[in-house]
């Protein structure tokens, strides 16, 4: 698994092992911007902005990725 530049609120759950709207809150309790979907759901976070706010949540993504299996193209 690669890193990514922007990571969508489901993924960034999985890898912090929260439901959806636990996630949403700490990021806005953390001041992270989230951006919106037109229909005005929470949709997408890039990782510079993950890394300035929530350092501990950014290193434990990095972590996650770097211990995924390599998949197979």
């Amino acid at each position: 698994m690669q890193v990514q530049p922007v990571y969508s609120i489901g993924q960034l759950s999985r890898f912090a092992n929260w439901e959806r709207r636990t996630t949403v809150a700490n990021l806005k309790g953390a001041g992270v911007p989230i951006h919106y979907q037109a229909n005005g759901k929470p949709a997408l976070i890039y990782l510079h902005e993950l890394k300035s706010y929530m350092p501990d949540l950014y290193q434990s993504l990095l972590l996650t990725i770097k211990l995924q299996p390599e998949e197979n193209p």
